[in-house]
């Protein structure tokens, strides 16, 4: 490898969504618009800047230490996303090129060494300069019909059957690229849609790349509702694993049974894979829904149940079932939140046809299901397939400015034999005019093993925690933010980790300014567990809006309802531009 410095430092300059061209000519009722938006990024990683502490790279005995990873540094990338769209009427166009660039990027001197071949395995389709025509669409909207060919997103019920959408927090913005059109009249509706799923292809915070996986995809929904009294619906999604894209796995140095397959159809750039013969995986979702959506004024109810076959190959096929099901009850002061979901045997999420092992920072977040896990956004808690059990929620609101909250659920997961507990409470107050508010939250997490296990009755993990965001008004310009969140984690083993952040900020009609503190103890070994930092924003006008960062941020696994992936830690400084002209 390269050289490296003992201080890890990053340097980026960004210009997100910011408006660079807008055009509207008059043309009576249907006024043409025509709007451009750049968002660019500049980042130089200096050493260490992904939070690796691991080292030497070898051990007394000579082996290679397979904690060290100095492949994040010094390196710069260029991240550019260019978007038009076109608007007339009922008319809509939208077009967006995606370009990413690298230089300095690290490199492996000697490949036939022990370390030269781990560290060739962890630059793998990495920073691999690439120009795609990311998202293309054009669409139709009326009254009664909704039509669009090129890139949509697709989701139906509460995401067991299919979900391709886009999670900012995780990086996931996956679309269907083919066609979808929506008829509604007399109280029916009904949708067909069918393509290939497209996904961004270069992850910034590590600089993997990766090829679109063109999973088919068709799907569809018939509904019919009746005013306010009731809605049912049936729906389906056949999914398939790419044949080509499955094919590409983890290729060793000087392996000759490489394949170069382009990142997407319409662009530039490649990635390198190996190729074998994995068994292909078709997943069929079939459900019915049925929602009431008012209860004689006092709540609303919704329940969806879905079958899967899914194939993995001529000889093996599985079946399974998954069910959800949630009412809202409020009386005078009180609301109560209940919630149901039984998963048999029903894989989920199902995700794309990206190798886990050649792809690594794509495969777990590229998913096209995902059903309701019922647990906090941030908890890793991600197996569907066997589980089962309520959760309940009671709010009572004691004023106009005092709201406490009771939560309570009982999870039995079936694939792990254990047994998950969960009770919490929280509250939100305000005061000053509802402008100053607390919503603070806590609650313990224990996970037992059941009568499944050999070791009933032992505990597996337990967690407790605590989360609040707290502003008080100053004068009429300032303003004190306090906000975070503890978790101490407890694995069998036993393993102690502790996880969270806290930040607290001044602000002003035109500025802020924030200290904070993040940390994750999981891996001490591997990465630096505390991460403190310092941040402020200036609206030097309305146009023109400077943001700086300077510190660290944590590394670690990251979960947003289920779906995780693990993020490598950032160390440096940031300097972002936000322009409208």
């Amino acid at each position: 490898m390269r050289s490296k410095l003992s201080i890890g430092l990053a340097i980026a300059v960004a210009v997100p969504a910011g408006r660079a061209m807008a055009l509207r000519i008059e043309n009576g009722d249907n006024p043409i618009e025509l709007d451009f938006t750049e968002d660019a990024a500049f980042d130089y990683h200096f050493a260490h800047g992904n939070g690796n502490i691991a080292g030497p790279a070898t051990l007394p005995n000579g082996n290679v230490n397979f904690n060290y990873d100095p492949t994040s540094d010094n390196y710069l990338d260029w991240i550019n996303r260019f978007e038009t769209q076109f608007s007339m009427g009922s008319w809509h166009a939208d077009l967006r090129f995606d370009s990413a660039l690298f230089a300095n990027a690290p490199q492996v001197s000697d490949v036939s060494s022990k370390l030269g071949t781990y560290l060739a395995g962890l630059l793998q389709n990495r920073y691999v300069n690439n120009f795609e025509l990311e998202k293309v669409s054009a669409s139709y909207t009326s009254a009664h019909l909704d039509a669009t060919v090129g890139d949509f997103y697709l989701s139906y019920g509460r995401g067991l059957v299919v979900s391709l959408r886009k999670i900012d927090a995780l990086g996931v913005d996956t679309t269907l690229f083919g066609g979808t059109v929506t008829a509604r009249t007399n109280g029916f509706s009904a949708n067909l849609a069918g393509g290939v799923t497209n996904t961004t292809n270069t992850d910034p915070s590590t600089g993997e790349v990766a090829p679109d996986p063109n999973d088919p995809i068709v799907a569809g929904r018939l509904e019919y509702r009746l005013k306010q009294l009731f809605a049912v619906g049936v729906d389906g999604a056949i999914l398939w694993q790419n044949r080509n894209v499955l094919d590409l796995t983890y290729y060793q140095p000087g392996q000759t049974s490489l394949k170069q397959y382009p990142i997407s159809l319409l662009g530039f750039g490649s990635v390198t894979a190996a190729t074998s013969l994995p068994p292909r995986t078709v997943t069929q979702n079939y459900s019915a829904t049925f929602e009431l959506p008012n209860l004689w004024n006092h709540g609303s109810a919704y329940a969806e149940l879905v079958h899967q076959f899914q194939q993995d190959n001529p000889t093996i096929q599985t079946q399974g079932n998954g069910l959800y099901a949630g009412v809202n009850l409020y009386e005078g002061d009180f609301t109560l939140q209940a919630e149901f979901k039984d998963y048999s045997y029903f894989e989920a999420p199902t995700f794309s046809s990206l190798s886990p092992v050649a792809f690594t920072a794509f495969s777990q977040q590229d998913v096209y299901n995902n059903p309701p896990n019922l647990e906090e956004i941030w908890q890793e808690e991600t197996t569907t397939d066997n589980t089962y059990g309520p959760r309940l929620r009671l709010d009572w609101q004691v004023s106009e400015h005092f709201k406490p909250y009771l939560a309570f659920l009982y999870f039995v997961d079936k694939e792990s034999a254990y047994n998950i507990y969960t009770g919490s409470s929280g509250l939100d107050a305000n005061w000053q005019q509802h402008r100053s508010h607390l919503a603070f939250s806590g609650g313990y997490r224990r996970e037992v093993f059941n009568d499944q296990s050999a070791s009933t009755g032992g505990l597996h993990a337990a967690e407790f925690w605590l989360q609040y965001d707290l502003i008080q008004v100053l004068t009429n310009r300032y303003a004190l933010e306090l906000d975070g969140l503890h978790r101490t984690h407890l694995d069998q083993g036993p393993l102690l980790w502790d996880q969270g952040y806290a930040y607290l900020s001044l602000r002003h009609s035109r500025f802020s300014a924030s200290v904070g503190i993040e940390y994750y103890t999981y891996a001490t070994n591997e990465y630096q567990p505390w991460y403190p930092n310092a941040s402020g924003s200036y609206n030097i006008n309305r146009n023109l809006l400077v943001r700086a960062f300077v510190g660290g941020r944590e590394a670690g696994l990251r979960c947003i309802n289920g779906i995780c992936r693990n993020y490598p830690g950032f160390n440096g400084g940031t300097l972002e531009i936000v322009a409208k002209y």
